[in-house]
């Protein structure tokens, strides 16, 4: 009898256990994911680029963040309202897993700007990656809304680089695209 009781106890500890582990994981999923996109937080941003920075100093690699930007979003929140704008961002996010690469980190900024983390990419290969992904963007029909572009500010790693340094580069690069008249990388 006693080993009976045992069995029983060992089994419903076992059931609560996976249950345990079941809910741990999804807090930790729901903890770095943006609500909205599915895509990485500004949170597991900010923890992930200080450690790919790193891995890319250590193995001599360089690393390109690319922030883009939807261009006039205020213009689609106030024409067509929130929702709408709710949907153009996670069509914008469909777009970017889409195009990503196995090893690309994309990530929610914050609003309607998104991060990218290239690891082991050129100067070259990066830019032609934001002009690719730029086209894409241009020539998807955003239902609503129609036709919309992207800025993309691109920067690549160098060797003395701390998180501050590459992000204000690649925030700089995304200003400049913008004063340059949106549209561009």
């Amino acid at each position: 009898k006693n080993k009976d009781e045992l069995s029983y106890l060992i089994h419903w500890f076992n059931k609560l256990s996976d249950k345990l582990e079941q809910d741990y994981n999804l807090l930790e999923t729901i903890s770095i994911t943006d609500k909205l996109t599915q895509l990485n937080n500004r949170n597991r941003t900010d923890a992930f680029l200080p450690q790919a920075l790193e891995n890319s100093q250590q193995n001599k690699q360089v690393l390109a963040v690319i922030m883009l930007d939807i261009d006039h979003f205020k213009s689609v929140n106030d024409t067509y309202g929130h929702l709408v704008g709710d949907e153009v961002i996670k069509g914008f996010a469909s777009i970017l897993k889409s195009f990503a690469r196995e090893h690309d980190f994309i990530g929610r900024w914050g609003g309607e700007e998104f991060i990218l983390i290239l690891p082991d990419i050129n100067t070259d290969e990066a830019k032609a990656y934001a002009e690719q992904l730029r086209q894409r963007v241009l020539a998807h029909d955003f239902a609503e809304v129609g036709k919309l572009t992207a800025s993309f500010g691109v920067t690549i790693s160098q060797p003395e680089d701390n998180v501050n340094q590459i992000v204000k580069r690649a925030d700089d690069s995304l200003y400049q695209a913008k004063h340059q008249g949106r549209n561009c990388v």
